[in-house]
């Protein structure tokens, strides 16, 4: 990695443009051109925020965590310690993720199971977020549905569509997601 790309966040220096002035962020914080940190957001040490990333108001950001290029997290979104968001990875309004979790390249989260969440009557909807346990790994270009809870260090396969609670220990795949098998001793990342 070049860091003459990356800019280490400084209190004692303006803000680079894009990051709001309440932002909160830890010791050791690098950030990309072109990223956009809207306000209340809290950010911990030694975070890596690549190029083109948007973090919407009130996000939590733990340790340690990697949000790459064109990361998109909403409103609300708590995310532990050591987890990476890889490139294109969406994660919608309310989610949690834990701690050690692997979410990859274009994985994209959803809180509503209504396309149609807008009614003439009003907003009659309670969004679902989905909750990710410590050391899950989600593979690129998974879906996960509204309300859904991956479990500890479960895996999602390539390109599944998850529907329904993954149990802990599980390997699941498929559109729809269906259990494969229990993770490995070996690939068990939580002990």
């Amino acid at each position: 990695m070049n860091n003459l790309q990356y800019e280490t966040l400084d209190r004692t220096k303006s803000l680079p443009r894009g990051i709001h002035p309440s932002v909160v962020f830890g010791k050791n914080v690098k950030i990309g051109i072109g990223c956009v940190i809207e306000e209340d957001v809290v950010i911990g040490d030694d975070c890596l925020i690549c190029h083109y990333v948007h973090v919407w108001p009130g996000v939590y950001i733990g340790d340690r965590v990697e949000l790459r290029s064109f990361a998109h997290v909403e409103y609300g979104v708590n995310i532990g310690d050591d987890v990476r968001v890889y490139q294109y990875g969406s994660i919608t309004a309310g989610a949690t993720l834990e701690n050690k979790i692997w979410y990859g390249p274009h994985v994209i989260s959803t809180n509503a199971h209504n396309i149609m969440v807008h009614h003439p009557d009003g907003n009659n909807w309670k969004p679902e977020p989905p909750y990710i346990k410590s050391g899950a790994i989600i593979a690129t270009r998974s879906v996960l549905g509204p309300g859904v809870t991956i479990g500890l260090n479960s895996i999602v396969g390539m390109a599944s569509l998850v529907r329904k609670d993954i149990p802990d220990n599980e390997i699941w795949y498929g559109h729809p997601a269906k259990y494969i098998r229990p993770v490995p001793e070996e690939l068990r990342v939580i002990r």
